[in-house]
């Protein structure tokens, strides 16, 4: 008597096997990767080649490894979640279909006639019933077997691509649980952060699901409980500023526990995500668009930020004078703080366009530089603090010239580091009044930008970014920071 349950699952796969092998040449068989019946839950993730049909009648187990037989074996009363995502050249034409397929079309020249045309199909054992996958599929298995997976498409030769699958299995009394967002490798800018994860259970109640981040030397910390799901997704927003803290930009590692009746619980199923969260807060501003690097809620100090962009073309309509400006620069959060600013500017005068550069130690006026600046020039722009003096300097390899200047102030002023694209603001001669120049269409620029010692602006320890908008009118626009935080983009939109 087979008490065994796993000595039980053996001796079904060696009876399915046979039988199987009886009609088939066993020379043509690939051996499937993955033939263990599990005893404890499970997830698998592959790709399915859309050349892979459900029956494989062809004794053609090469085509799509993956596919087909999938070697995952599965037992009567174990649940079983499968997902597919992607989209593939299926069908007349080499039309892209996601899994789903045509929901609208079922032909009898189709494999599987009653099922969508070009769908994600499966099957339990290679003479099971089909049943359409689409995006997910859920069901509890009545029938010992492996799982079999195919495309219902009438010429598979013709076909290309393929379909990420996930396929989880939950045996009886047991938890499981996968990860919904964020991706592997993440990186996010914001004030907070929502997480999410698809939790499924066999024969038991799950009671909830507890997220966890973890930092650079902390232990683990409890970030959300959720006992509440949509389905089976259960989401955690994450406030980074909660108990008036905020999140100190840098790498993090997230996980999650799936927890039932009974002190049941399974830590981690899916693994951890690891990346990179920063702490960006997004403000308007009438002038200002791009990054600034700072501490909010604590005191900073930089001691270099530095700036690479190519000197954009402006594009001036008859008569315009306009100004536009990229710079680099450090102040303090002082009302009498200076800022050590050194920028190219792309303008408008009359119509004509107009390249220049200079700095400045705001208040005080600018100075512009006699050097020579064209479109398209690559520069290299500095503002240092050593010794209780601003070292602002520019380099334009492109024209052959290399500026530098010195300029004495007080360490205050270098709590902010910042890279911005700006409208610039003037004094009119004759009234003393200042106003703020028409802002020159740019196009648009890319902006490299880094703190300290070669650091990307991204790690603040926060950042503000700043979205130019002048009575409810958009000027230009800031894009998020690349995956290394030191690479963003601003847009012109309006004058």
């Amino acid at each position: 008597m087979l008490s065994d349950p796993r000595a039980r699952r053996l001796l079904c796969t060696t009876v399915i096997l046979l039988l199987f092998l009886a009609g088939c040449n066993a020379a043509n068989i690939t051996a499937p990767e993955n033939t263990a019946i599990a005893i404890r839950p499970a997830i698998h993730r592959f790709d399915l080649s859309a050349r892979q049909g459900l029956r494989d009648f062809a004794n053609d187990f090469a085509v799509g490894r993956g596919g087909a037989d999938t070697g995952i074996a599965v037992v009567p009363g174990e649940r079983v979640e499968i997902f597919a995502s992607g989209s593939a050249s299926i069908g007349p034409g080499g039309g892209r279909w996601g899994p789903q397929g045509d929901a609208g079309c079922r032909q009898e020249k189709m494999p599987q006639p009653d099922l969508p045309c070009y769908a994600v199909v499966y099957s339990v054992g290679m003479a099971g019933q089909a049943g359409v996958v689409g995006a997910h599929a859920s069901f509890i298995a009545t029938t010992s077997g492996n799982i079999f997976l195919g495309v219902n498409s009438p010429d598979l030769a013709r076909d290309s691509g393929s379909f990420h699958m996930t396929v989880v299995t939950i045996p009886p009394g047991e938890l499981e649980g996968i990860w919904a967002a964020p991706s592997a490798n993440f990186a996010v800018q914001g004030t907070e952060l929502t997480l999410s994860a698809l939790a499924f259970a066999q024969g038991i109640p799950i009671e909830g699901v507890q997220f966890t981040a973890t930092m650079a030397g902390q232990a683990p910390t409890t970030i959300c409980d959720v006992a509440v799901s949509s389905g089976n997704r259960y989401i955690c927003h994450w406030n980074l500023a909660r108990l008036g803290t905020r999140f100190q930009n840098g790498p993090v590692t997230f996980g999650f526990r799936v927890y039932g009746r009974a002190n049941k619980a399974v830590v981690n199923p899916d693994g951890v995500r690891s990346g990179i969260v920063r702490y960006v807060e997004t403000q308007p501003n009438d002038i200002y668009a791009g990054y600034a690097a700072t501490g909010l809620g604590r005191l900073t100090s930089y001691t270099k930020v530095t700036a690479r962009w190519t000197v954009p073309e402006v594009h001036c309509s008859p008569g315009e004078t306009s100004d536009s400006a990229i710079w680099v620069g450090m102040t303090g959060i002082s009302d009498r703080s200076k800022l050590a600013q050194i920028a190219t500017e792309s303008g408008c005068n009359s119509g004509v366009p107009v390249y220049d550069a200079g700095w400045e130690m705001f208040p005080a006026p600018a100075v512009i530089l006699s050097n020579t600046v064209n479109p398209g020039d690559i520069v290299t722009a500095t503002v240092s603090f050593v010794n209780g003096r601003f070292h602002l300097s520019m380099d334009d390899p492109g024209e052959g010239w290399h500026f530098t200047t010195t300029q004495p102030d007080v360490p205050a002023d270098t709590a902010i580091a910042e890279c911005i694209t700006e409208a610039p603001t003037f004094t009119n001669e004759a009234t003393n009044q200042s106003y703020v120049a028409r802002l020159s269409n740019f196009g648009q620029v890319s902006i490299f930008c880094q703190i300290n010692a070669n650091h990307p602006i991204g790690d603040g320890p926060q950042n503000i970014l700043y979205q130019m908008v002048s009575n409810g009118v958009t000027k230009a626009t800031t894009s998020n920071l690349d995956q290394t935080g030191a690479v963003f983009t601003v847009r012109w939109h309006h004058g």
